[in-house]
Formats: structure tokens, C-alpha cells, sequence
């Protein structure tokens, strides 16, 4: 029963780190649209700055991708 628990507590712990982070995503997803404005000659955009959000917004994505793995192991432990 300890290991069931274990684990409600952990997927609980992973459901909140997919909020933050997902709201994180969005933060970037949204400044980086705005670098990218279609309205600015592409000479004038910042591309260290375009580059930073990119990395940034890829490695954001990883993290869902790796909480969402460990929901889903969670899941088939638990059943729910």
C-alpha cells in the first residue's frame, strides 16, 4: 500500500511541474513570436535573442515531454 501512495504523491508532484512548466512554454512560445514579428525586416531582428528563446522554448518542451513519460508510467502502476 506504501508504493501506491508513493506514487499518488508523485503524479501529483509531476501534474503540478506540468502546469509550471507548461505555462513556461507558453511564456517563451509567445516572446519568441513577438521576435519574430512579420511586420519587422528581417534584418532588423535580434537572432541572439530569437536563438536564446528557441533552446530555451525546445529544452522547455523536453521537460513536458519527460513529465508526461513519467504520468504515463505512473498511470499504468496505479491504474488511473
Amino acid at each position: 500500500m506504501s508504493e501506491y501512495f508513493t506514487n499518488l504523491g508523485r503524479r501529483e508532484e509531476l501534474r503540478q511541474e506540468r502546469v509550471k512548466a507548461s505555462i513556461m512554454a507558453e511564456e517563451m512560445r509567445d516572446s519568441l513570436r513577438e521576435e519574430l514579428n512579420p511586420a519587422c525586416k528581417a534584418a532588423r531582428l535580434n537572432e541572439e535573442k530569437i536563438m536564446i528563446l528557441a533552446a530555451s522554448l525546445a529544452e522547455k518542451i523536453g521537460e513536458l515531454r519527460e513529465i508526461e513519460a513519467g504520468l504515463d508510467a505512473i498511470k499504468k502502476v496505479i491504474g488511473k
